[in-house]
């Protein structure tokens, strides 16, 4: 890099480290914002070059933040899992967020969780682009929305191929996914109903400014989310890469309130599909 600064991956301390001329001169750390922490007695010049440095990679440095954290987490549940002396729940809630379900085993990465069993609620603390860390056959019924487009295609169809193996024979999958062939029509079409729906019921726009709520800024919306989607997914490449994935029976079905979230926003932008 320019002005002798280079940025560098420190796997083992999980730390990355800016150096100038070989020297570190600079430590970022991140609590969810990425923090300089500066070696003692670094010119001011360099700490200039080193913030615009840091500034202009901080998505390459949020990145490897994340796959650090992301192997210490997968090694940490493994150790967790060993740990039980009961089998985890065999109905898996997958790419869970906030939506912990009593009874359950639900499966989801954040950086600053622990795994744990709480209070009838099991919560497995694992990077879903590694796969599931359950045995063959372990799992009766396997639920995920919203979560399988947030994966690369090579990401999704290797989840969907660990779903197929950690599912019992007659175990059943269950997909809430974004209707994005409903929103791509109603755009088409120029449904100002459907536009009037987001942007003023569900405030899907106020994070932009005045200027920028326009259709095509709510497509983007949809199909972007805020930049975390990676993927679009509809009946047809969903149902071709489940048959890939050792699946027979792959159904597109309606709402259905006894295990689907409720949330009405969800609803009107979803379609769900059952796999066997």
């Amino acid at each position: 890099m320019t002005d002798g600064i280079s940025i560098d991956v420190d796997p083992e301390a999980g730390r990355v480290l800016v150096r100038q001329g070989g020297r570190a001169v600079a430590e970022v750390v991140s609590d969810g914002a990425l923090r300089l922490t500066f070696a003692e007695g670094v010119p001011a010049t360099v700490q200039e070059a080193v913030r615009r440095h840091v500034r202009h990679l901080r998505e390459t440095i949020r990145s490897a933040f994340w796959e650090l954290r992301s192997h210490a987490v997968n090694q940490a549940t493994r150790a967790f899992l060993a740990t039980l002396e009961e089998p985890v729940p065999g109905r898996l809630n997958i790419g869970c967020g906030r939506d912990l379900r009593p009874g359950w085993t639900n499966i989801d990465f954040n950086p600053r969780a622990e795994s744990h069993v709480r209070d009838g609620v099991t919560y497995l603390n694992w990077d879903l682009r590694f796969g599931i860390p359950l045995g063959d056959g372990s799992a009766d019924f396997l639920h995920s929305s919203h979560f399988l487009e947030h994966l690369r295609f090579e990401e999704g169809l290797h989840l969907l191929r660990e779903c197929r193996r950690v599912l019992k024979p007659e175990g059943t999958l269950r997909f809430a996914l974004p209707d994005f062939k409903a929103t791509f029509r109603a755009y088409v079409e120029d449904d100002r109903q459907l536009l009037d729906y987001a942007i003023r019921e569900h405030r899907l726009l106020d994070h932009m400014p005045p200027f920028a709520r326009t259709y095509a800024d709510f497509i983007s919306r949809s199909v972007y989310e805020n930049y975390e989607h990676k993927y679009v997914w509809d009946m047809e490449n969903v149902t071709a890469c489940l048959r890939n994935a050792g699946f027979a029976d792959i159904r597109q079905t309606d709402y259905d309130p006894a295990v689907d979230i409720p949330d009405m926003l969800r609803r009107r932008f979803s379609f769900y599909l059952t796999a066997t």
